[in-house]
């Protein structure tokens, strides 16, 4: 080859390749382990712009479309979209044809995870019905949604609609919001800032709609307590698994503000 020359850019021979190599190409072109992150669609158009006139119903929403490598996978073929719906399914159902606002989002749920952050999306009178989101295997929460939950012992979470529909679980996470050192030089006098943030401080951090909250006060969640409720649980119903219950604190860093 010479300097002049260029990388082609189709392969018209493609179906002539062994059905063995179409399908690793296929699967080679899916999207990689994702964690889909699961708002209140007022929430999410809403809370730094509030406006009576601008409130939304609220329906859940993913705070990232899903990948248009599944919907091209989706509709290349009928070989590819078999390789697709092998693995993938509808994260949830919308209620609503054609729903501009919740298009099907779907996920893996072997190894996606799922992320609900001030909303419990599956709860009887939403906008939205659930499908594949209760075989996922990886399922986390914002200390602010199951502090809520957590002290009214409410069954959306405890009852036979909450956890307990998890046949698959295996990992449960409280994530907590914390500041990161460029948030912290923004905040005068190293005040801490709690949820809901009074609109002059929102000029000292970089917060964008999909940020997960700063803990609520009074949040205070600890793992003894859990792992006793679970233990109930798992008395009450001998089927259910226990997940690894871990307590996690994220922050945002410069690079990468938005998660």
């Amino acid at each position: 080859m010479t300097s002049s020359d260029t990388a082609p850019t189709s392969f018209p021979r493609f179906r002539q390749l062994p059905p063995e190599l179409r399908i690793k190409v296929w699967r080679d072109a899916l999207p990689g382990p994702r964690t889909i992150h699961l708002v209140r669609e007022s929430d999410y158009y809403n809370k730094w712009c509030f406006h009576p006139r601008r409130l939304i119903p609220k329906r859940c929403v993913s705070t990232l479309p899903c990948p248009r490598s599944l919907f091209n996978l989706l509709h290349a073929c009928a070989e590819s979209r078999h390789e697709v719906l092998a693995r993938y399914e509808a994260l949830l159902l919308s209620k609503v044809p054609n729903d501009p606002l919740f298009s099907i989002h779907y996920f893996d749920p072997r190894c996606d995870g799922i992320f609900v952050d001030h909303i419990w999306p599956w709860v009887r009178g939403g906008m939205n019905k659930p499908s594949g989101v209760f075989k996922t295997r990886c399922l986390s929460i914002s200390c602010n949604t199951w502090w809520d939950m957590w002290t009214h012992n409410s069954p959306q979470l405890f009852g036979k609609a909450g956890l307990l529909k998890f046949k698959q679980l295996e990992e449960l996470h409280i994530v907590f919001r914390i500041l990161a050192d460029h948030e912290k030089a923004r905040i005068p006098n190293g005040k801490r800032l709690c949820v809901p943030m009074p609109f002059a401080a929102r000029a000292f951090i970089d917060q964008r709609p999909n940020d997960i909250e700063f803990p609520h006060p009074g949040v205070d969640v600890h793992v003894e307590p859990i792992l006793q409720k679970f233990a109930a649980m798992k008395r009450a119903n001998p089927e259910w698994k226990i997940p690894k219950l871990k307590l996690m604190a994220w922050a945002a860093t410069p690079s990468d503000p938005a998660r």
